[in-house]
């Protein structure tokens, strides 16, 4: 049906956004990485937010924004 489709396209979407974000992140451009991080945390999959909050705190730290970067470590712990 054409929602379980749109379900199983949100979920790659925030798969390829993680995985962007994992890119831009090696790359040193950490401003960009952050925002698919952020993308990615919007994912209904549990273990894949966790994760992209998690590493949109290291970005945000990163990027000198201790007060976000700590939002986004206590929302990844939630």
């Amino acid at each position: 049906s054409i929602s379980v489709h749109g379900e199983e396209q949100r979920h790659s979407d925030a798969y390829d956004a993680y995985n962007k974000g994992v890119e831009f992140s090696a790359q040193g451009r950490v401003s960009e990485a952050a925002e698919f991080f952020l993308e990615a945390s919007g994912s209904r999959d549990e273990n894949l937010r966790k994760r992209a909050l998690y590493n949109l705190g290291n970005s945000l730290v990163k990027m000198q924004d201790p007060v976000q970067a700590i939002s986004a470590y206590q929302r990844a712990y939630d």
